[in-house]
């Protein structure tokens, strides 16, 4: 019963570890995603905006 033990509390352990690691991983791809939306939300408000001068000129 105590080995049992034991092994759920490794395999406990290295499931957060590999976890860890892929949160790791996986954190600045998103980070990036984010970045590549902000820009292109702020080239479609900045089109916009010259747009609308064209427009009035």
């Amino acid at each position: 019963m105590n080995a049992i033990i034991q092994l759920i509390m490794i395999m406990a352990v290295l499931g957060v570890v590999i976890g860890g690691v892929i949160v790791a991983m996986y954190l600045p791809i998103f980070e990036m995603g984010n970045v590549i939306w902000q820009r292109a939300a702020a080239s479609v408000e900045l089109r916009a905006k010259n747009t609308r001068h064209r427009r009035i000129l």
